[in-house]
């Protein structure tokens, strides 16, 4: 026959077991749930372009860069006046000596521009008088000493020396001819510069 003692400790005992069963569950299901939180927190989730919203030139207020290839600058139609964008008044004109600022109605102040090249121009200037013959920007010789750092020379598109870069930014263009420099109006008239370059705006007069 058990004692009360034997019995008050086999029931210790299978209590015990409960107990330890249900920590034991308890331990397994929070054990679990850290598994699975932990794999929550550590998915990472990449956005795509459109979720980004990546934006265009227009909607964040930039001007959008050309494509590779896009013109600079119109070609051909009646010519445009070419206008130094840093002064108040005058146009660029272009005489038998070379491209000088005028604020009068001689020389040849319209231009037309002619792509000879990728980003390369040929620019003829013409009188809207007729009086003289059209003449396109030309690169003096090597050691050529000339009233303007850039001349007047017939159109010949396959002239090297009548290729020039023009590049647009804005509103603005500026003008070089290969390592010369670029255009700008200098205190004595124009000028190539490897300092700041000028910056001109193109004009359309009928406008």
């Amino acid at each position: 026959m058990p004692t009360l003692k034997s019995t008050a400790a086999a029931s210790f005992l299978v209590l015990g077991a409960l107990v330890t069963t249900a920590c034991g569950g308890s331990d397994a299901q929070a054990s679990t749930t850290r598994t699975t939180t932990s794999t929550k927190t550590s998915t990472t989730v990449t956005p795509t372009d459109a979720e980004t919203g990546t934006r265009t030139g227009a909607e964040t207020g930039t001007e959008s860069t050309p494509a590779s290839g896009a013109p600079s600058v119109p070609e051909g139609g009646p010519g445009l006046s070419i206008m130094p964008g840093e002064v108040t008044a005058g146009v660029l004109a272009l005489y038998d000596e070379g491209l000088e600022m005028t604020d009068d109605g001689s020389g040849r102040q319209l231009f037309v521009f002619t792509s000879v090249g990728p980003g390369l121009y040929q620019i003829k200037g013409i009188d809207s008088s007729g009086q003289d013959d059209p003449l396109c920007w030309q690169m003096p010789e090597r050691g050529q000493i000339t009233p303007s750092a850039i001349g007047a020379g017939t159109c010949d598109p396959d002239d090297a020396r009548q290729h020039f870069t023009v590049e647009k930014s804005g509103r603005d263009h500026t003008f070089s001819h290969g390592d010369d420099g670029y255009l700008a109006a200098g205190q004595m008239g124009m000028i190539l510069t490897h300092d700041e370059p000028g910056r001109f705006w193109l004009v359309d007069p009928n406008a």
